[in-house]
């Protein structure tokens, strides 16, 4: 009896207690974080999912085992992505403080309750995603030092050079890039440009989540977070990715937010049964099909009926 107990002292003594920050922003990135703290569960340990609700229409909040703190939704959730008007879309880019994002990470560094109620819970580690970086800046506010970055694609550029990890855009495809199995210059040059673009892209969040902070925790607030991560996990299978260099920091788990196949609703059954062969074309749960040009709308389906 006593050797029971105390092999149940030791199984308590290896769980952590971790905060998993899961925006709902895209479905995708959510399902994936979802399944990161869902996984934690199931291997013992107590885990804490805090969501800020971004976008409210997303449905679900991708977890099911975890404890879940929820703040939002916000009044500017979102109205930059909402936005079918082409100058209003570049507010994408720019990323400043001013933004929609920008500044829901001000309203959650202003909830003084929020911020002591989760310091209170005493999280041993925590896990965010390097993306739009809304958690980086709620952990800064906790003190907690202890974080495990993800990516629910493969690893952008500017969490690479953080790390240490070589880009090489001579033959590794970048992140927003696109590319096939030739090497000539032209395509050299275009990869670089891409390259370049999503290291921007990156490198645009993470700076705007700076300056939310140094305003609001002061100048002290650390910018070199990421490169002081012991590791980041991302939605990768390095036997179906293209070969790079890579650091035993970078954690490959691709595949762990595929789900367990079920049968078609009737409405999609009916859909897929109206041909012999279909295609379905899907953009993911950030670039919105709705919000496309009616030209890229036409082009598509002309290179369908080609």
């Amino acid at each position: 009896m006593i050797l029971i107990f105390l092999s149940s002292l030791l199984l308590l003594c290896d769980s952590f207690k971790v905060l998993v920050i899961n925006p709902k922003v895209a479905y995708s990135h959510m399902n994936f974080m979802g399944k990161i703290a869902d996984t934690l569960v199931d291997a013992g340990h107590e885990v804490v999912t805090f969501q800020p609700i971004v976008e409210p229409a997303v449905v679900g909040n991708g977890t099911t085992k975890s404890r879940l703190i929820q703040r939002g939704p916000f009044d500017h959730s979102m109205k930059m992505t909402e936005q079918d008007d082409e100058h209003d879309m570049a507010s994408i880019w720019t990323f400043s403080a001013s933004n929609p994002l920008g500044v829901i990470k001000v309203v959650l560094l202003d909830d003084k309750e929020l911020l002591q109620q989760l310091k209170d819970e005493k999280f041993d580690v925590a896990i965010t995603e390097l993306f739009d970086f809304i958690g980086i800046g709620v952990l800064e506010a906790i003190g907690l030092k202890n974080i495990v970055g993800a990516h629910s694609a493969i690893l952008m550029e500017g969490t690479s050079l953080a790390l240490g990890v070589p880009v090489l855009p001579s033959f590794v495809p970048a992140f927003f890039g696109v590319t096939n199995d030739s090497s000539d210059l032209w395509r050299r040059t275009t990869n670089l440009l891409f390259t370049c673009l999503s290291w921007y892209f990156q490198t645009g969040a993470a700076n705007a989540a700076d300056q939310v902070m140094r305003a609001k925790l002061g100048p002290n607030a650390t910018p070199e977070t990421v490169s002081n991560m012991s590791w980041v996990v991302v939605n990768s299978e390095p036997l179906m990715e293209f070969e790079k260099p890579t650091l035993n920091k970078v954690v490959d788990i691709g595949g762990l937010g595929v789900h367990k196949p079920k049968p078609l609703s009737e409405e999609w059954d009916r859909i897929l049964s109206l041909r012999e062969h279909t295609v379905l074309i899907s953009f993911g749960s950030v670039a919105k099909s709705k919000l496309m040009p009616e030209t890229m709308k036409r082009a598509i389906i002309n290179v369908v009926k080609s």
